[in-house]
């Protein structure tokens, strides 16, 4: 019986774990799909990694900041039309991921492609709606 219940309490734990992993990459992909979607200059598909209301933040909190899904949009979808030519995806690394319910936060490195050295620490803080991981806070601080 004793061994019953071992096998069966590493059994919930293995599912748990595998469950949060699973979570872990969901808000992995959020957070990188935006950036791809950014550096593609594609707004729409940049705009649907949001969660569009007037609580999102974007910017780096110190020069530049946008609150609200109104600015934050407007803001992005000028900065794409102004300069319109992709721009090659940045490297992001060194995930932290914590996440409390319907709520996520995570901090992770940004290099550029082939190179060796961080160039931004970033912040991410998502939701979960209707099964989906948005964001809610983008930010990044140079170094």
């Amino acid at each position: 019986m004793k061994n019953l219940l071992s096998t069966a309490f590493l059994l919930l734990l293995s599912i748990s774990l595998l469950a949060q992993n699973n979570e872990k990459q969901a808000i992995i992909e959020v957070i990188e799909g935006e950036h791809v979607a950014a550096a593609s200059k594609d707004f729409n598909k940049f705009a649907g990694y949001y969660d569009q209301n007037e609580n999102v933040i974007w910017g780096n909190g110190i020069t530049y900041s946008y609150k609200g899904w109104a600015e934050v949009g407007k803001t992005i979808k000028s900065l794409m039309e102004q300069d319109p030519e992709p721009m090659d995806p940045s490297v992001f690394y060194n995930y932290q991921i914590s996440i409390a319910g319907n709520k996520a936060w995570a901090t992770f490195d940004k290099k550029e492609k082939g190179g060796s050295h961080p160039i931004s620490k970033e912040q991410r803080i998502l939701i979960k709606k209707n099964g989906e991981w948005k964001l809610v806070t983008a930010l990044f601080f140079p170094m």
